[in-house]
């Protein structure tokens, strides 16, 4: 903008501007058309907002795809969202007795969101050629380690649909978050480098 253009007459080119006005750029009709598709980016925020529900499948369809890829990778990958967010688990009985309800939800869904990851893996892992029938974690086969997970994660059902607090958070401090360091510690251990 020159120097000699006063503040109402920048204001009134910016707000041209971001109208997408192309008679700010010439008085030529064919100028006017280019600059008109020129300065179609800016709507694009506008536009696109009504787009995020379309653009959140396609990124649970590029999770799912890799998934498929690669998934000794995306199993490492729920290793470490796992390891990033432990902490959060082991705070979840704070947060329920401090009347943050919220903040422990949400960080038992992240937790039932890499837990489904987990779950998806398997079956890819056994077609990549990894051997899950000599996979032990403490002891045990993935069957019975997946039985016995799965008993503690009725209990967790159980314990929300009768509010218990104190019980959701024992399961999920004391039952849940080792089992689950034990876990990805066994599947780290079993995956090839």
């Amino acid at each position: 903008m020159s120097a000699g253009w006063d503040r109402a007459t920048q204001a009134a080119f910016a707000a041209g501007l971001w109208r997408g006005d192309p008679t700010l750029w010439s008085t030529d009709a064919a100028h006017q058309q280019v600059a008109a598709r020129r300065l179609g980016w800016l709507a694009l925020p506008a536009t696109m907002r009504g787009e995020l529900a379309a653009l959140g499948a396609f990124a649970v369809f590029g999770e799912r795809l890799a998934e498929l890829r690669d998934p000794v990778a995306e199993m490492r990958s729920a290793g470490t969202l796992f390891d990033a967010r432990a902490k959060d688990l082991a705070d979840l009985p704070v947060l329920l007795q401090t009347g943050k309800e919220d903040g422990a939800m949400k960080t038992v869904l992240y937790f039932i969101e890499v837990f489904n990851k987990v779950i998806r893996l398997i079956p890819e892992l056994r077609q990549a050629g990894v051997d899950l029938d000599a996979f032990q974690i403490e002891g045990q086969g993935l069957a019975e380690f997946y039985g016995a997970f799965n008993g503690v994660l009725r209990d967790l059902t159980d314990a929300f649909e009768h509010k218990d607090a104190v019980l959701i958070g024992d399961l999920a401090e004391y039952e849940i978050l080792p089992r689950m360091r034990s876990f990805f510690a066994a599947m780290d251990g079993a995956l090839p480098a």
